[in-house]
């Protein structure tokens, strides 16, 4: 088996384009820089979800080390994300704002979450930096604080996931991680001490195979709501004075 000389020759020949998926793992091996050798002519474009920065390199690489400079980067408030400013934009810009402040995903989501639950308003991502600026505490300063909300243009899947991951971070859901013997009545243990909790359960996930799961084991993981942040630790806290094991 393998590739000839000859046949590598003709493929060097040729145009060829790489497409590499997760791109951040080809910072860890040498297979890349082995396919990079071998095919010094080719172009390679990497997608990744989680690419490595300076702040968590590997090998002494990160992801534009490897790949070159970013292309795209996915944003919620992506009807805001522009590469040029627009000629008029720039000039009434540069006349009157005296300051620009910048927000971050997790503080548009809150924005978003924010926006629904107080003000019973729909708005899409890119209508709520002001909203998420303020949130967050970055306007110092002023005594009285006007923002626009603009566009109502979500997605309902997005919406979804915002609200999903909103609860979460404000504290108003917890995902318990537990890994139980496999034997019967485990389940009914976990949800007794929940109950006693006051703990109100939205999804169970039970996993009995798979690699990750130790023999004689089961995993099991347990979506909860819970009134105020910090309370997912208090009812960790008691189901592990009952024995039950939380996964890391």
């Amino acid at each position: 088996g393998g590739l000839k000389a000859h046949d590598l020759e003709t493929m060097r020949a040729k145009r060829i384009v790489f497409i590499v998926d997760e791109c951040h793992r080809s910072t860890f091996g040498d297979m890349l820089i082995d396919i990079k050798k071998s095919f010094s002519g080719a172009v390679f474009f990497g997608f990744s979800g989680t690419p490595i920065h300076d702040e968590n390199r590997r090998k002494d690489n990160t992801t534009t080390d490897v790949f070159g400079d970013e292309l795209h980067r996915y944003t919620i408030a992506d009807g805001i994300r522009v590469g040029v400013v627009g000629q008029w934009t720039w000039e009434l810009v540069r006349r009157h704002v005296d300051e620009c402040i910048t927000v971050e995903e997790d503080e548009i989501v809150d924005a978003v979450l924010q926006t629904i639950e107080k003000s019973k308003v729909v708005a899409e991502a890119a209508g709520v930096p002001g909203i998420a600026a303020i949130l967050a505490g970055k306007i110092q300063g002023a005594k009285k604080i006007g923002t626009i909300v603009s566009g109502g243009n979500i997605d309902l899947h997005l919406m979804a996931r915002i609200i999903e991951n909103g609860l979460e971070r404000a504290g108003r859901t917890h995902v318990l991680r537990l890994r139980t013997p496999d034997l019967p009545g485990q389940l009914k243990r976990i949800v007794e001490v929940l109950a006693e909790q006051g703990s109100n359960i939205v999804d169970v996930q039970h996993y009995r195979a798979g690699w990750r799961v130790p023999l004689g084991f089961v995993d099991i993981d347990v979506l909860i709501e819970t009134r105020k942040r910090g309370e997912g630790e208090l009812v960790e806290r008691a189901l592990q004075a009952r024995g039950i094991t939380l996964r890391t």
